[in-house]
Parts: C-alpha cells; structure tokens; sequence
C-alpha cells in the first residue's frame, strides 16, 4: 500500500534536530557539490559511513576518476548562511536515514539529495 503525499506531510517531525550542525552541514556541502547529483550521493553515503568521510574522500574519487581540476566543493560558510535562513524562515531538513523521514523515503524511487521542508508543509 503506497502513502498519500497528505499522509507523509502530515508526519509529525521531531521537536529537537537529531542531525549536528557539523553533520547537516557536511550533507549539505556534499549536496551542494557541482558533480554530486543524486545517484552519486546516495552511492556515497552507501560507501562511507558519514557526509563528513565522504566529503573527505572526494578529491581522491575526483584524481581517480581523471578530473583534473579540484572539485568545487560547497564552503561551510555558504551551508551555514543556507541553513541559517532556512531556519529563519520556519523551515528544516529531512534527511533520508537521519531523520524521522522513514515514510517518506519509502516511497521515493532514490535516496535524494537532502530536502528542504518549510513550516508550510506542517512537518
């Protein structure tokens, strides 16, 4: 039985972030990343264990791969500004595996990039 999209938003989040800042931002810098889009980051956190160990292995993915420019990774000033407004404005992430997001992820074809979910969305 698939869940309505009324039924996921409905899902109640949970009072406090059970994500760290350092945590959150490394999801979102790893996101942010030009090359990274959503396939390649659920294969990421499939190989490490952590945004932070991925993020920590992208140049040398990168070499081995035959880029020849480092890669653009997102800086955690930029995460932070995003997650500070995001906040601001009543909003938080959802984060498939991290969060109390088990509803919605069932039901999306791949783990995504780290969503964005504002206070409309009753989350």
């Amino acid at each position: 039985m698939h869940e309505t999209h009324e039924s996921i938003l409905s899902v109640q989040a949970p009072a406090t972030p059970t994500l760290s800042d350092a945590t959150l931002q490394s999801y979102l810098q790893l996101a942010r990343t030009p090359t990274i889009g959503p396939i390649s980051f659920q294969r990421l956190m499939q190989l490490y264990p952590s945004p932070q160990e991925a993020l920590a292995a992208l140049p040398e993915l990168a070499a081995r791969g035959g880029r020849k420019s480092p890669l653009k990774i997102a800086s955690r000033d930029e995460v932070k500004r995003e997650i500070d407004i995001t906040r601001e404005h009543g909003g938080q992430y959802l984060i498939c595996g991290e969060t109390d997001t088990q509803r919605l992820c069932r039901i999306l074809p791949t783990r995504p990039l780290p969503l964005q979910c504002m206070a409309m969305c009753h989350c």
